[in-house]
């Protein structure tokens, strides 16, 4: 349970950040979920449809794998696995421009994720099932849930504890393109879908698949990334603080303050990302996630002027039997927070809800 001081640290500083809350009692602390969310349903009872029991939305080389063997004109053999989904696309998109070489490259990425939309839309859990699981997530009041999924497993369990949601695609960038969906419920939580949602008002080219979608998230993000760094230097001049000016405890708080206060209105997940404390749970935040590493790299430079006692932090729960290697190290300002088992890192956050 407790793996020596710097444990025993890093889970109090984490519980520190969840009791911090906005004035309408909704918790400061953002939290990003991954696949491992499925895994955690499905062991306490979440039935999922299908005859894999949710396998393709517990792991990505097994939704992979259900998309080769779909059948039609487009059957490929079998491609090589890698640890990355990203890689793994890119070797099922070089096999079939390989089977069928008069055909674009790109028409065989909509093939593909056409598929993928058709086999995740039948995959998530009925909300009747998740009706635990949300009324614990709705009665802890996270602001924000960042999902880098494309399932709305989140969506339907907030919106079968909460009341009618309301539906709203995020828009980015001067050309107009979508580079995330924003679900908003009515009540304290929003869920952000950064890499695409399988949805009735979303299309299959939504879907981040790939490692030039990856890149093309990124650069978005970097985008949003400096205007907010615009938006710091305009707050900082208002307050007659030059460029050069060394930051003080009292002005890394009294910014940090601003943009939560104005969070509720932001529209770019990577805000929250960059101004809150965060949690990773159930996401394996490996060298595909380029966009979520490149925020929180730039995240720890604009930080590195305050005081680590007013900054916000970033936390990583999992298991300490299997903790990820390129983790151990805390970069980009990563505190991790092992745990005895995954039922214990989601206690953590959610409770038992099981129990």
């Amino acid at each position: 349970m407790v793996y020596g001081s710097k444990g025993r640290n890093a889970r109090k500083r984490l519980q520190a950040a969840l009791d911090r809350r906005f004035d309408d009692d909704s918790r400061e602390l953002t939290v990003v979920v991954g696949s491992g969310l499925h895994r955690h349903l499905a062991e306490h009872g979440v039935a999922y449809p299908g005859v894999d029991g949710g396998a393709r939305l517990k792991n990505w080389n097994a939704l992979l794998e259900a998309v080769r063997r779909t059948g039609g004109k487009h059957k490929l053999p079998l491609a090589v696995r890698h640890d990355d989904p990203t890689a793994t696309w890119e070797s099922l998109l070089a096999t079939l421009a390989g089977k069928f070489p008069r055909d674009p490259v790109s028409g065989h990425e909509e093939v593909l994720r056409e598929r993928i939309l058709n086999l995740m839309a039948g995959a998530t859990p009925a909300k009747k099932d998740l009706q635990r699981f949300g009324k614990a997530l709705q009665k802890q009041r996270f602001r924000d849930i960042v999902t880098v999924n494309f399932d709305q497993t989140l969506d339907g369990a907030l919106a079968d504890a909460a009341e009618k949601p309301c539906l709203q695609r995020h828009v980015c960038g001067p050309t107009g393109q979508v580079t995330s969906m924003l679900r908003v419920h009515l009540g304290a939580t929003r869920v952000w879908h950064p890499h695409g949602v399988v949805a009735d008002f979303a299309s299959a080219s939504c879907l981040q698949l790939g490692v030039r979608a990856y890149a093309k998230s990124a650069q978005a993000a970097l985008t949003g990334i400096e205007r907010f760094r615009g938006r710091q230097r305009t707050w900082r001049a208002a307050r007659n603080l030059s460029r050069e000016a060394r930051w003080t405890n009292k002005d890394a708080k009294a910014w940090h303050a601003e943009v939560r206060r104005l969070g509720r209105r932001s529209a770019c997940w990577w805000d929250m990302l960059i101004n809150s404390d965060v949690a990773f749970i159930g996401c394996g935040l490996d060298r595909a996630e380029l966009d979520m590493c490149l925020v929180l790299h730039d995240r720890q430079r604009q930080l590195a002027r305050v005081s680590e006692g007013a900054r916000p932090q970033v936390f990583y729960l999992h298991p300490a039997c299997c903790f990820p290697a390129h983790l151990e190290t805390g970069p980009a300002g990563i505190v991790p927070v092992k745990t005895e088992s995954h039922d214990e890192a989601w206690e953590l956050l959610l409770g038992s809800w099981w129990k």
